[in-house]
């Protein structure tokens, strides 16, 4: 499910109910919904009020302004709302068509977390089933969110590492840093926490994993001076612990003699396997299973890795170190000491 979750001050939103009920008055008889950062337990005294007026036809957005707060009012057409959930409503991304994520932008999945975070204000009925076709397709839409986020990181990843082989070393630390921004996004939506914006990361983080996944994780995000390549292998471990539902430390300063993943592979999901896609455009496939392996293979040493993966999944270690090895064959691993 999609966590609501607290604080949500009770004045802002008696302030924002009470503004759109005025704002309304203009348009008596339509279904509406208050949406934003304090609807998701982000608001702050700053926040306006967002209100979504949904008529048939196409008005630009208006901003007022009520009891000296600010009101940006939105507007949609049922039909275009009603799209939008279906094309949400199941995840179909494969290795082969990607279609979907050319229309699951990121400002389309804001419209429909907004809608599905917010609280509805008028409604014959609709409103309030559309919805909860949203919340019962939860999983569908976060896999969707981790999805275009793994797009977003390989897209930084690859404006990177363009900066650092002309050496503009102050871009590729800003494109890392969204890479990494990106795939905090995945891994938060990935637990129910979908409510999206760069701005909002670290407060998102400290709600919903805090140290759950290691104080030098949580240190190394709130790091704005964080290195290119650190910054990329961190990114991987949020993005494999979205795409895999599995959990492990990642390890952070990594010791050269050890095993390393390739920096510039990004993970991707799909409904079948997980793609580790390169900025050169090759990509190689695996399991679910296969990436949690790859993930937690960074920083260890063969044995430990091998260790905690069939532990983990309960899979016999020959098989697992099978894998180890065809891993190492694709070159999407380094052995250490290279």
């Amino acid at each position: 499910m999609l966590t609501h979750f607290p604080p949500r001050d009770p004045a802002q939103l008696a302030g924002a109910r009470r503004v759109a009920a005025d704002v309304l008055r203009r348009w008596p008889d339509a279904p509406s919904y208050l949406g934003g950062a304090p609807l998701a337990g982000l608001g702050t005294p700053a926040s306006d009020v967002d209100l979504f007026v949904v008529i048939p036809e196409k008005r630009a957005t208006e901003q007022v302004f009520v009891d000296g707060l600010r009101v940006d009012v939105e507007f949609t057409d049922l039909a275009g709302l009603t799209e939008l959930v279906d094309r949400c409503e199941r995840f179909s991304v494969t290795a082969t068509d990607a279609a979907q994520l050319l229309f699951a932008q990121r400002t389309t999945l804001d419209r429909l977390v907004r809608f599905a975070l917010g609280e509805i204000v008028s409604d014959g009925g609709v409103l309030g089933a559309l919805r909860d076709r949203v919340h019962r397709a939860s999983g569908e839409l976060a896999k969707l969110i981790v999805a275009r986020m793994a797009v977003l990181a390989s897209n930084s990843v690859e404006d990177a590492y363009g900066a650092v082989r002309i050496g503009d070393t102050t871009s590729a630390r800003y494109s890392a840093r969204n890479a990494l921004l990106s795939a905090a996004e995945a891994l938060l939506a990935s637990r129910g926490d979908v409510y999206l914006g760069p701005k909002w990361v670290w407060n998102r983080w400290d709600r919903t994993i805090g140290d759950g996944l290691g104080p030098e994780a949580r240190a190394a995000l709130h790091d704005p001076g964080l290195d290119v390549d650190p910054s990329f292998w961190l990114a991987q471990d949020f993005l494999v612990h979205a795409m895999t539902g599995h959990s492990y430390d990642p390890v952070t300063d990594s010791d050269p003699a050890l095993p390393r993943r390739d920096p510039e592979v990004i993970p991707t999901l799909t409904s079948g396997p997980v793609m580790l896609n390169r900025t050169d455009t090759r990509a190689v496939q695996v399991s679910p299973q296969g990436a949690l392996l790859w993930g937690v293979a960074h920083g260890r040493t063969r044995a430990d890795a091998v260790a905690l993966v069939s532990a983990e999944l309960g899979v016999p270690g020959g098989d697992v170190d099978a894998y180890y090895g065809r891993l190492l064959d694709a070159d999407v691993l380094t052995p250490g000491g290279r």
